[in-house]
């Protein structure tokens, strides 16, 4: 705020002093005036100011130079004093003002302009000086006459003395030098008070003070705002430093529209003395409004009327990088703009180089300018450097810089020696080092190289001064803030932890400190306390998608799996573009679901396609893909029963792995992908005019692609060449699409039929032959062969998914998985030894691994989750190899890891126990009554852990069944029908409970609707002949004599089917 009186020159006349402030011109003692008897100090000083007045010349009239009259006691004549030529000591000016008893106001006319000049000191030894002479009895007696006037000027100097204190108190670091100022603060406006308790400018000052308390007290801006709303409603002339004070409050509770409108008026009102502060404070208040080129405008405005004020600088420096960022999409990119910003700063810095945010507001600038890199060429052995673009906003003479070769391998470290531009300049800036680049053996011509700079030990000095020159938290917070940023740029974690973390503590509202210390926490493995600063940073912030991520991420790595999904959904609407975003949010969904809930199946296929919009943005990035995304992609799709897609995705995957880890090319490296032709007529055969080295063989595996998207894997069933003016092509009007050149064309048939656009006759492919070396390689992971092999085995393709396995033995002997597959082929090709031996062989496996982790009681949960599944695995192939107690052994092992490996794998034990149970020994020709309670409390056992458990219930409703209580598995079977999940096998037990029961009519409509469900042969003749017996039960024996007849025609061998029609 303006300092009262500052702006607007005052003419004083001891003759009249209720006169108007009118300028008037000066006038001088004649020449023939009498000489004084003796010389006094009060004529030397005389003397000499009047001798500097005529020594100025033509240069007295000049009304736009600021002056101060002094009028002469006695006299009619006075003395115009510039304000531009004070001297440097005010001694002699006090003791002159002292002689003449000039006016108090005339006083404070001096102690401003000293101020105006920027010298405080002189301010206060000026008013201090009118101040002791209120003691003086000469004065006194003088003012005696008019005492009103008096006590206006003793209020106006303590008003005055009482601001500059203020002032010192605002600027002062130090503790107790402060608590100092802040005692003579109140003492001078104590004595106002005295003098006049309703004088506006002491409300002004009062308010002045309380602002500056406002970081100490959380009640200052109120006592700030009565004050100032005590001023401006006095009506005084000091208005406009009234709304200039009561702006500045507005503007520090954040009513930005409020402090605008004030700033305003008070230009408006007067705009010498709002001065280049009011507009300041109106492009600050546009800014934070959201209006950036007004907020420029006023700025420059104000830099234009004040070249020389820091803020002004900083704020003109700031808002042309923000304006030219908004216009560039986030980015500023202009050199000349940069450079010409960077040299607004560091001016500043030149004009106050103890005002804080200036440099705050330069170390960020050399921090992003120096973050980038320019792009040069050199001669090794050379100390010449040849760049195309001005390296001037980023290198100078004296800058240490790093070099690096175009693989990013750093090459020299100096200094810049000269940068100049050629005398051509269409060949650049030429660079000399202080240091020649270094040979190297492999090239000696010239080498594309990268400059960075080295250092930032000027960034850390700037920041740590800034910290150092100011009271004030939220600056303190941005110079701790830089200083951490500093470290974390260079991978310092721990270097940067305590400087975010001091800045969050001095300014908890800064959101980029907190969001910081989340990141640098995050990398030191701290989830929990980084996840609670990411949280504050969200709440600042909610909208920011990198926030919306890392919350997202953090929840997910703390397992709170309720609400990372929402957080993450929020991320990718933010930001769609961000591939880690989505990626983060397919592994959440993918935990939700391995939770059995019937949305299950929708969560699956949001997360693969959360997955698959992943990949496309890695890959339209170029980001390096890690192959476990793909194939987590892939096991999501197989998941869906979508087996061309999840296919796709395991051989991308090993793509992938082959692309982490280079190999030697294999044997289709030179035509490994043709240009193929499908016509509708004929969907399973592909037309090519390309030669293939080696060729291609019969069986061998291609995969078809449209674009960039894999339609099918497929087998080649036959090869062979055909004329291409054969009929068949000339119809087809194929025959163009080959060269002319070539007499033959390839004829290749597949075994699965493939696909072409609606509407079209022809549409062209890309084959790409799949190397089967590549899937020998080493570096592959075990676990995609597996997947892909599993894929395979399902599909009925025995002989590739063996094939796999092998080779994922051969990367990983040690497997478990491709084991167990490989022992479900070999049952699924009626190799039953072969089978019993990786049964064997996977069960040693994994007693291996958990005798080694025996001692481990802090093993991994998934870990042990992987070993129970696998046990359960065996254990059902066991079974299925009708070895039961083998089975048993292996379950009863499993419910003793159910403790750590979770529920889950409890519940599929406890029904496999179950079927066990069930399941009827040798020379048994019923089940005995402790297996079938055995048999129920497995399955209670199992609903128990997880009461949504399909499977569980069903086994439950047929131990029930088969223990007569008929009743109850009626009741389980009828729940199982209600489900969302259908239970085949349900339909059809619960038609026995019927006919059991004899309710005959619903035991026949269950049949039936269980017959039309499973039209298999070997089930449908059984059915009709229980069928049979329901009809006979409602005494319908014509439908009972066709349901049997039906069963004997389907297995007319049976004996007991015949016997039935006798009996019908």
């Amino acid at each position: 705020t303006p300092w009262p009186g500052s702006t607007r020159p005052r003419s004083c006349s001891c003759l009249n002093r209720n006169a108007p402030p009118v300028r008037r011109p000066v006038e001088f003692p004649t020449p023939c005036a009498p000489p004084r008897t003796r010389a006094t100090r009060r004529d030397f000083l005389w003397e000499q100011l009047r001798h500097r007045v005529s020594e100025s010349g033509p240069n007295i009239i000049n009304r736009a130079r600021m002056s101060i009259i002094i009028p002469v006691r006695g006299s009619a004549s006075a003395v115009e004093v510039f304000n531009d030529e004070l001297p440097d000591s005010p001694a002699d000016v006090i003791d002159l003002l002292r002689a003449e008893l000039a006016p108090l106001h005339t006083w404070c006319e001096f102690a401003v302009a000293y101020h105006a000049l920027g010298r405080d000191e002189q301010l206060r030894e000026v008013l201090l000086g009118v101040v002791d002479a209120f003691d003086v009895y000469e004065m006194q007696d003088f003012y005696r006459r008019e005492p009103t006037l008096f006590d206006t000027g003793r209020l106006y100097v303590l008003n005055l003395l009482a601001a500059a204190a203020t002032h010192n108190f605002m600027h002062e670091l130090r503790r107790e030098a402060r608590e100092v100022w802040r005692l003579k603060v109140l003492e001078y406006i104590g004595q106002a008070d005295k003098i006049s308790d309703s004088c506006a400018r002491t409300w002004i000052v009062k308010s002045l003070f309380w602002i500056a308390e406002h970081h100490s007290d959380s009640h200052a801006l109120e006592n700030a705002s009565y004050y100032a709303d005590l001023s401006l409603c006095s009506n005084e002339r000091i208005l406009c430093n009234t709304r200039l004070a009561k702006a500045a409050i507005l503007f520090h509770e954040q009513k930005y529209a409020d402090a605008l409108k004030l700033y305003m008026s008070a230009l408006r009102s007067d705009p010498r003395a709002a001065g280049a502060g009011a507009r300041i404070g109106i492009g600050l208040c546009a800014y934070q409004l959201g209006d950036t080129e007004k907020a420029l405008i006023a700025i420059e405005r104000a830099h234009a009327l004040a070249p020389n004020s820091v803020p002004a600088l900083v704020a003109t420096a700031f808002l042309r990088l923000e304006c030219a960022s908004q216009h560039d999409g986030g980015r500023c990119d202009d050199g000349p703009l940069t450079s010409s910003v960077g040299r607004m700063l560091g001016h500043a810095r030149e004009l106050n180089p103890t005002y804080s945010m200036a440099l705050n507001h330069y170390a960020n600038h050399l921090f992003w300018q120096n973050s980038g890199e320019i792009v040069g060429h050199a001669q090794p052995g050379s100390s010449r450097i040849l760049l195309r673009s001005d390296p001037a906003y980023m290198l100078k003479a004296g800058t240490q810089i790093e070099i690096f070769d175009a693989k990013d391998k750093k090459m020299l470290e100096t200094q810049v020696n000269q940068v100049h531009a050629t005398s051509d300049t269409t060949h650049g800036w030429v660079t000399r080092l202080e240091t020649p680049y270094p040979l190297t053996t492999t090239n000696r011509g010239v080498q594309r190289i990268l400059i960075r700079i080295a250092g930032m030990t000027e960034i850390s000095e700037l920041a740590s001064r800034a910290y150092h020159c100011t009271a004030v938290p939220e600056i303190k917070a941005e110079a701790y803030f830089i200083l951490g940023r500093n470290h974390h740029s260079k991978g310092d974690m721990k270097g940067a932890l305590p400087y975010y973390t001091q800045a969050c503590k001095l300014w908890p509202q800064f959101t980029l400190a907190q969001y910081r210390l989340a990141q640098v926490q995050t990398a030191l493995s701290d989830f929990t306390v980084a996840q609670t600063s990411a949280e504050v940073a969200l709440k600042l912030a909610p909208n920011t998608p990198e926030l919306l991520r890392l919350v997202g991420v953090l929840r997910l790595e703390q397992k709170k799996s309720c609400s990372p999904s929402e957080v993450l959904n929020l991320a990718v609407k933010a930001d769609e573009q961000d591939p880690y975003a989505w990626l983060a949010l397919a592994i959440s969904l993918e935990r939700a679901a391995c939770k059995r809930s019937p949305e299950q199946c929708n969560v699956v296929q949001k997360a693969a396609d959360a997955s698959s919009v992943a990949l496309r943005l890695f890959r339209e990035y170029g980001i390096g893909v890690p192959y476990q995304i793909a194939n987590n992609n892939g096991v999501l799709h197989c998941e869906l029963g979508n087996v061309f897609l999840s296919r796709a995705a395991f051989l991308s995957a090993m793509d992938e792995c082959c692309a982490t880890f280079p190999m030697h090319a294999g044997p289709h490296g030179k035509n490994s992908h043709q240009v193929v032709w499908l016509h509708a007529l004929d969907l399973y055969t592909l037309w090519t005019d390309a030669h293939f080295d080696p060729a291609l063989t019969v069986g061998e595996r291609i995969r078809i692609e449209r674009g960039d998207k894999t339609v099918c894997i497929v087998g080649i069933k036959d090869i062979c060449t055909t004329n291409a003016s054969s009929k068949f092509l000339q119809a087809t009007h194929l025959s163009k699409e080959f060269c002319t050149s070539q007499s033959c064309v390839l004829q290749i048939k597949v075994y699965e039929k493939l696909s072409i656009a609606a509407g079209a006759c022809t549409q062209n492919f890309v084959l790409h032959r799949l190397d089967s070396k590549k899937y020998q390689d080493e570096h592959i992971s075990a676990s995609i062969r597996v997947n892909l092999a599993q894929l395979h085995a399902a599909a009925g393709d025995l002989s590739v998914a063996k094939n796999l396995c092998v080779a994922a033995k051969h990367t990983d002997s040690n497997n478990i998985r491709s084991t167990l597959l490989l022992s479900s082929v070999a049952l699924s090709t009626n190799e039953r030894d072969e089978a019993r031996h990786h049964l064997k062989t996977a069960t040693s496996l994994i007693f291996e691994r958990l005798a080694a982790n025996s001692s481990n009681t802090a093993l991994n949960r998934s870990v042990r989750s992987h070993l129970s599944d696998s046990l359960l695995f065996a254990s059902n192939m066991w079974y299925e190899l009708h070895e039961f107690q083998q089975a048993r052994i292996l379950l009863e092992r499993v419910q003793a890891l159910c403790s750590d490996s979770g529920p889950l794998s409890q519940v599929n034990a406890c029904v496999s126990l179950c079927r066990l149970a069930l399941r009827p020994v040798a020379g048994e020709t019923a089940l005995r009554p402790d297996r079938l309670k055995r048999a129920v409390n497995h399955a209670r056992k199992a609903l128990s852990q997880d009461c949504s458990c399909h499977s569980a219930a069903h086994v439950l409703g047929v131990a029930l069944l088969e223990s007569n209580q008929f009743d109850d598995a009626a009741h389980v079977f009828e729940l199982l029908q209600g489900s969302q999940i259908c239970v085949t096998d349900a339909t059809i037990n619960l038609a026995h409970c019927y006919l059991m029961r004899g309710r005959w009519s619903d035991a026949a409509a269950g049949y039936v609707a269980f017959a039309r469900s499973r039209p298999m042969q070997h089930l449908q003749a059984s059915v009709k002949l229980w069928l049979s017996r329901a009809y006979h039960g409602t005494g319908n024996t014509q439908l009972a004599r066709r349901a049997v007849a039906a069963a004997t025609h389907l297995q007319p061998s049976n004996l007991a089917f015949r016997k039935c029609i006798f009996r019908v």
